[in-house]
Order: C-alpha cells, then structure tokens, then sequence
C-alpha cells in the first residue's frame, strides 16, 4: 500500500514563503513589462497623429495646419485634427497617452479642448500630448505664421533645415496636476506652467514625434541636444528651453 507524506505545517509555511518572495521578485519585472508595452502604444500613437499631420502638409503646399480659427471646434490642434479628417472622430484616444486616459466631455457644443478627467472628473484643458503651434515654441525660426502669441495657425515644413531634430508632439503636464496635460508646451517660453513632461514614462523619459514622421523615447538632455541643431543650424544662440521633470519642476537649458 503507497503511503502518504504529509507536510508539516513548517514546511507549509517555507513553501507559501517562497512563493511570496518569487512573486514579490516576478511583480516589478511584470509591472516594468506592462509600462514598456504601454510606453510603446504611447510612441505608436504619437507616430500615427505625426504621420496624419504630415500627410495633410503633403497635400497643401507643405503646409501644417493646427487651428482654422479661434474660439471653436477646431482652436487647439487636436480639434483640428479630427475637424480636418487628420485624426478620425473615433480615434480620438490617439490624442491621449495610454498611461493616462481622458474622457472627451459628452457635450456636442464643447471645445475639443475642454476634456473631463478620467481621474478626478473635473473639467479643464487636458490634453496628454502638446502640439508645438505657436510661434513661442519656435523661438525665432521662420517656419511658423501666428496671428497671436497664444493659437498657432501654419507651419511651413519648407522651412525647417533639419526635420528629424525637430519634435513636434510630445507628452506634456500642467505644473499644477501632472496626471493631466496641455495642449502647447511653450517649450522656448518660461509664463506657461505647463509643458513637455520627463516623466511620464519611467522616472525621466517622454515620448515625442517629429517633424519627419519617426518617433521616440528620450531623456531630458537628450531632447535638448536633439532640438537645439535646428537652431544652431539657423545661427540660434542663447535661447532657453523650458522642461518639465518628473516632480513638475520647470528646469532651464541655456542653448
């Protein structure tokens, strides 16, 4: 007749402790595993708006466009977006980054820029990627027509020397609530308390868009090496660049 072990009740407890101690090891590869992929949806996304955007300069003129107008529909980029057939109404959660979902209000009448927190549910302008559209974000180069300092309008591509340095879109916050963003950065304006966001993903990292349709993950210093050649191309000098870290802190790069 097979005879039976029976485990002892230390034996039982060394066995239930290895096991929490093995998915205590496996949860931060897992959890680092999940923000990756998302993190990768996230730059997918932003690609795909980038692409929208570049396909409609190629058939008018080379010419972007991010607001029609102010004061409806189409004032923000986003707006414009879905207005002009750029981004589908029904894809609207391209606009949003995976790893923080808004809800667009339900009221036909709002402004696209006006979205509902998915979070706390309040109102305000949140948009988790920023356009740079107007004239502030450029900093002296000739490639963007502004009518006023706050709405862009047109960004001509014809006059950009060197479009793989040049983000376009990018994870932003408000300094007020990070969890949220904004629909400019004022990348080269220090009077917004919002802009593009180091840490959105990971501790020190953003996703960005740029003006030659690819995309990428990259550090605080390396976006300031990367878009400072088209201005040093253009004999830019002595400019300051306007980032957020991962705390909501404004820091200042002297170019």
């Amino acid at each position: 007749m097979k005879e039976w072990k029976i485990f002892t009740l230390i034996e039982l407890l060394v066995v239930i402790a290895m096991i929490a101690i093995l998915a205590g090891m496996l949860l931060p590869v897992l959890n680092s595993a999940r923000e990756m992929a998302r993190s990768i949806s996230c730059l997918n996304q932003q690609k795909q708006v980038m692409l929208g955007f570049l396909l409609y300069a190629d058939e008018n003129k080379d010419t972007m466009m991010f607001s029609q107008k102010r004061g409806d529909t189409e004032d923000t980029w986003g707006g414009n977006a879905v207005v002009l057939g750029i981004v589908k109404n029904r894809n609207h959660n391209l606009l949003f980054c995976p790893l923080r979902p808004l809800t667009p209000v339900t009221n036909p009448t709002s402004n696209w820029r006006y979205q509902k927190s998915a979070i706390d549910g309040n109102m305000g302008q949140y948009r988790t990627y920023a356009m740079r559209m107007s004239n502030r974000d450029f900093g002296g180069l000739k490639c963007s027509f502004d009518d006023n300092e706050n709405t862009g309008r047109y960004f001509f591509m014809t006059r950009v020397k060197q479009p793989s340095s040049m983000s376009m879109l990018g994870d932003s916050a408000n300094m007020s609530c990070l969890r949220v963003g904004f629909f400019v950065p004022d990348l080269l304006d220090e009077r917004g308390t919002y802009g593009f966001f180091f840490g959105a993903h990971g501790s020190n990292k953003a996703n960005f868009a740029f003006l030659d349709g690819h995309a990428s993950s990259m550090n605080m210093q390396s976006f300031v090496d990367t878009n400072s050649k088209e201005l040093k191309a253009n004999n830019i000098t002595g400019r300051r660049m306007y980032l957020l870290n991962r705390f909501g802190t404004k820091l200042i790069f002297t170019l």
